[in-house]
């Protein structure tokens, strides 16, 4: 009996993924079939290169997705899980992705590991793309002779971490169609509706009020130096965010900015504990050391003022220190979270007490997400109706002049 590794779809189309024990490939898929799965692709674990059935390996897209990091981390774990060595699940696995990138990415990673470097060692060179939470675990479950179990458990935290982003990005689609149709109904007005108007209220002679007057010398403008709007616009725009987030200076600045201004504080506050909490309790429950998970923490939660709060933290509980205390002496962790910290150390349960805060904070995030879309999708409808309001009166004001001209 040969073990294959197979990725398929059952009828609801969800893809399913697993190894199965079979006398050769063909009876392997005939039994699969018989589960009611498509099969998509197929490897024996041992042989060299993996055979894909129905097609040969394409791409759907060239970035890496969070998608592809967690199917990544899934099947990874499966194959480990079975007793299948680590290049071998490796050089499986890049055959599975839908990602050019990827695929050379996990090709490098096959190729130090082949070399004799660990696989901790070979993901570091891509940091961009596995990060310092994926190390962290790696490293422990190396460490531990366990990695196809933590594996999975990075696999989890992926597949929920994306369904709050997917979440978060569903709820902004609105605003966004909003903002994206005002902007295009004032263009329209300025080059295509208004320059009508304007040449109606040449042919007769009457002084055009003030605001009618500047709703055509803007329109003119916009007619006459369009392209160079739209460059400069986009430059503008580029360097807004190249400055506010590329350079040092402007990181500062930003993220100084989300903790105290009024309005993005309390949104951002919030965001920060659950990606905090989501963290630590990911690292905790696989066995990563304390100190060591704040100190992963503090280099992932991507805002510089909090992580050199987390580090003072960590250097803290390092010296022998209450994590509890520590959290509170550090101003920004609200009460709720310093109480459970301190429950979970007395009781020796800080993993699940780190994934009820997380569990918190991500209803929280999702209820202020939906309190600001329902704020702001009237303030837009105002918006909107001003601009509008302001160019109908604009161009019916000399129509009622010229109306009275009539009479």
């Amino acid at each position: 009996m040969a073990k294959f590794f197979y990725v398929a779809k059952d009828r609801t189309s969800r893809r399913q993924q697993g190894i199965v024990e079979s006398l050769s490939r063909e009876t392997a898929i005939s039994e699969l079939q018989q589960r009611g799965l498509f099969v998509l692709s197929i490897s024996s674990l041992e042989r060299e290169e993996p055979v894909e059935v129905g097609k040969t390996h394409t791409f759907s897209h060239n970035g890496v997705r969070g998608s592809d990091l967690a199917l990544f981390a899934r099947q990874l774990a499966v194959l480990l899980s079975s007793g299948v060595n680590l290049l071998r699940s490796l050089e499986i696995t890049s055959a599975q992705t839908e990602s050019r990138r990827f695929y050379f990415i996990l090709k490098s990673v096959a190729k130090k590991v082949e070399s004799g470097f660990s696989f901790t060692e070979a993901i570091k060179s891509y940091p961009n793309i596995f990060g310092y939470v994926w190390e962290g675990l790696i490293e422990t479950g190396e460490a531990s002779g366990n990695l196809g179990d933590i594996l999975n458990k990075l696999a989890d935290y992926l597949e929920l971490k994306m369904g709050f982003m997917s979440k978060v990005i569903s709820a902004l689609i609105y605003p966004a169609i909003l903002l994206v149709a005002g902007t295009g109904a004032v263009f329209f007005f300025s080059l295509i509706i208004i320059p009508k108007f304007e040449s109606i209220f040449k042919q007769f002679d009457i002084t055009l009020p003030f605001l009618t007057q500047l709703l055509f010398n803007f329109s003119n403008f916009m007619r006459n130096n369009f392209f160079w709007v739209i460059v400069l616009g986009a430059g503008l725009v580029y360097a807004v965010w190249y400055f506010f987030f590329k350079t040092d200076v402007g990181r500062n600045i930003t993220d100084r900015a989300k903790l105290h201004m009024p309005i993005l504080q309390k949104f951002f506050r919030i965001f920060y504990l659950e990606r905090f909490s989501s963290i630590l309790s990911i690292l905790l429950d696989s066995s990563v050391p304390l100190a060591y998970s704040l100190n992963i923490s503090q280099r992932s939660i991507g805002n510089k003022e909090i992580a050199s709060l987390i580090q003072t933290v960590g250097d803290k509980v390092k010296g022998g220190s209450s994590m509890s205390e520590e959290l509170k002496k550090s101003g920004f962790f609200p009460p709720m979270i310093v109480e459970m910290v301190k429950v979970g150390e007395e009781v020796g349960n800080l993993p699940d007490m780190f994934a009820r805060i997380a569990e918190h904070y991500k209803k929280s995030f999702e209820t202020i997400l939906e309190r600001f879309i329902s704020l702001f999708e009237p303030l837009m409808i105002v918006f909107m109706g001003i601009i509008i309001g302001a160019v109908v009166i604009s161009l019916f004001i000399p129509l009622f002049q010229l109306s009275t001209l009539g009479s």
